[in-house]
């Protein structure tokens, strides 16, 4: 299967984001324009694609053995 087409641009530099486990800021020219979730072996589990601090574009979960679960998209 074909994985979904983030909203987060390849461009973008992770940080980790402070105080949470897993959590990472996708930035962008000092802007966060999404956010990814690890699960404990290093695998994404959620991507959230964010346009001026909202969720805009799909939000992609998948299982902890990287099946797909689902692509919400948001406007």
């Amino acid at each position: 299967m074909k994985r979904p087409k983030t909203g987060i641009p390849h461009s973008a530099v992770e940080r980790r984001a402070e105080g949470y486990d897993g959590l990472a800021d996708c930035v962008v020219d000092g802007r966060v324009a999404g956010r990814r979730v690890y699960n404990e072996t290093g695998r994404v589990v959620r991507e959230t694609s964010l346009k001026d601090g909202k969720r805009h574009g799909n939000e992609i979960e998948w299982t902890d053995d990287g099946t797909l679960l689902s692509v919400e998209p948001y406007f």
